[in-house]
């Protein structure tokens, strides 16, 4: 249960960033012009109305002269948890988690703090998306059948197209409800997100940037990220920048390849796009 005193992540960078606006002398206008924006995105800043992207947040500070961490600080007499409900062996944990808990050790108090806060709002976050994802209230709760393909789909693992081997599976009311069918994943390509061998979820609704989808490309199912520039031109990425030499680049002006859209896969969160 919520602290008396606990405060959301939004409002403590909204009062922070009073607070470094009063320090440093700038009042919306000003602040503003330092940073070549309007003065209705600083205003809307002050008011709560959202918070500033992750790109603005150094410029922000440079211009109050203030710190990083300083903007997302708890405020004075506002609890931070110390200890998770479940503590979790170093020995389960992946390199790069084992990594990120020994980058946190080295950080000092008002550093830890920063990090606890934003890891307790990413996981409000995270719960009310998987919320969402939820079968309704009116929607049967019952074991259903879907195909589980086993050669549609080859994350990095170009695998041929023809060939529909597949078996009827019963799944519950943990698989999304609106999944259409079921893949097995072959390769590293779409790792942490995809590991290889998994099975992941399938439904037929229309991509948006950064959905993950399968799609056939020149006589090969792929499983990728999908990425559309205003341009028309199609970019298919490997989630796992090790593999980029999997990456489809596919040209608004190009006649010659034949691309196919099956279906987006079903996943906690949309990837971040990149392609660097």
């Amino acid at each position: 249960m919520a602290s008396e005193n606990e405060i959301s992540l939004r409002e403590r960078i909204r009062l922070n960033l009073l607070d470094g606006m009063k320090n440093a002398g700038l009042n919306q206008v000003q602040l503003a012009e330092k940073l070549g924006i309007s003065k209705a995105t600083v205003n809307n800043w002050t008011r709560g109305n959202n918070s500033p992207d992750v790109d603005m947040v150094p410029q922000i500070c440079k211009a109050l002269g203030i710190a990083i961490l300083d903007l997302y600080s708890p405020r004075e007499n506002e609890p931070i948890e110390l200890h998770s409900e479940k503590r979790i062996s170093s020995s389960n944990l992946s390199e790069e988690a084992q990594q990120v808990a020994q980058d946190y050790s080295q950080l000092d108090q008002p550093g830890k703090n920063v990090v606890r806060v934003v890891i307790q709002e990413e996981g409000k976050r995270v719960k009310a998306e998987k919320e969402k994802r939820q079968v309704p209230a009116f929607e049967p709760q019952t074991v259903r059948r879907i195909p589980l393909y086993f050669t549609p789909a080859a994350a990095g693992m170009m695998s041929p197209a023809e060939g529909q081997d597949y078996e009827m599976i019963e799944v519950g009311k943990d698989v999304p409800w609106n999944a259409d069918f079921a893949v097995k994943i072959d390769g590293e390509s779409m790792e942490p997100y995809i590991r290889d061998g998994s099975t992941v979820y399938v439904n037929r609704e229309p991509l948006e940037n950064g959905d993950v989808g399968i799609f056939y490309v020149d006589g090969n199912m792929i499983c990728k990220q999908y990425y559309k520039d205003e341009d028309g031109n199609v970019r298919l990425l490997s989630l796992n920048r090790a593999c980029r030499y999997a990456d489809r680049y596919i040209s608004v002006k190009d006649t010659d390849t034949v691309m196919m859209y099956y279906g987006r896969v079903l996943l906690p969160r949309r990837p971040m796009v990149s392609w660097a």
